[in-house]
């Protein structure tokens, strides 16, 4: 394949010793249908986990091609009888499976459950996939100034915003242009170097691309690099968004913990819990305080911008639009 070497050795893993092994997909790049192509797209996924999310190696013990073949990650040989066991307690082999060396042993066992996984997980499917996302080429992004700074992932964050200004949009061709006027404003207003939330929804049903699941935004005070956010598009002070509107926020937020982009025991506030601002508007602050893992009130890091005296360009300010 030609990986690269780590940049340090593996860790050996004590635990777990009997978990079923974990099914992903990589999202990026796109499939792959033979063996060039999917080597090509095991390098991008190497160099993505090393150069920009900073890792030692690839992130996976494996991956699967459209080719039918399986690229090896990370093998750790250490495993290889902990993995035999757990295989032995499931019933899934007998107790005099043998194997010729403990590598072969390793290797077979581990791509057995592994396949053996994936074959019960194919009628699952990706709640990302159930979601009409809009790339930035899409919609028509203008170039950031500067190169967004990587976020490490996951982070134990989420926060829901609202726009404010424009307001609702109900069809693509105004959804475009709200997020447009959005990008429009934090660069050339605020002097972003680019729109500042991760994702904006509309009310056309479809989520925006803005930074995307990796970079740090500018939408939180404080929490800029440790949260992804979500702005709906419109103000939700005295309205609430459609119910359509608030299962996709909710799938947005699912499809953030399916990549990993957000911890398990992730913590799910309004703009509001950390910052002096009205946002995201109390109709649509009291919906989100009865979804799953909300946390509430002021936060440990609350900070308010009112008390600011001296802006500069440089801080890590944000405002909402109805400052």
């Amino acid at each position: 394949m030609g990986a690269r070497t780590p940049k340090e050795p593996v860790k050996s893993m004590v635990e777990p010793v009997c978990h079923v092994p974990y099914i992903q997909h990589t999202y990026d790049p796109p499939k792959c249908q033979n063996q060039s192509s999917c080597i090509d797209a095991v390098k991008w996924v190497q160099d993505f986990h090393m150069d920009t999310r900073g890792w030692d190696d690839i992130g996976y013990n494996y991956l699967l091609g459209g080719d039918g073949r399986i690229y090896v990650g990370r093998v750790m040989l250490d495993l290889a009888q902990k993995r035999v066991k757990c295989a032995i307690e499931m019933g899934v082999i007998t107790h005099d499976y043998n194997c010729t060396d403990i590598e072969t042993k390793h290797i077979n066992m581990w791509l057995f459950l592994f396949v053996l996984t994936l074959l019960k997980s194919y009628t699952l499917a990706s709640i990302c996939d159930e979601i009409t996302w809009v790339s930035r080429a899409e919609w028509g992004a203008r170039t950031p100034k500067e190169p967004a700074k990587p976020m490490v992932t996951p982070v134990l964050h989420a926060f829901i915003h609202h726009t404010d200004d424009p307001p609702k949009c109900q069809n693509q061709s105004s959804c475009i242009d709200a997020v447009k006027w959005v990008q429009d404003f934090h660069m050339d207003t605020r002097g972003w170097d680019d729109i500042g939330y991760n994702y904006l929804l509309g009310g056309d049903g479809r989520i925006y691309v803005g930074r995307g699941w990796y970079a740090c935004g500018r939408h939180t005070l404080g929490m800029n690099d440790k949260a992804i956010a979500l702005s709906l598009i419109g103000n939700y002070e005295s309205d609430a968004p459609s119910q359509l509107i608030l299962d996709l926020a909710q799938k947005w937020v699912k499809c953030a913990l399916e990549k990993g982009v957000i911890t398990h025991d992730y913590q799910l506030h309004g703009h509001r819990d950390q910052t002096c601002t009205t946002c995201p508007g109390q109709r649509l602050y009291d919906i989100i305080k009865k979804w799953h893992n909300f946390k509430g009130g002021k936060l440990d890091t609350y900070v308010c911008n009112k008390t600011l005296t001296t802006i500069s360009p440089s801080l890590d300010i944000d405002y909402d639009i109805e400052f």
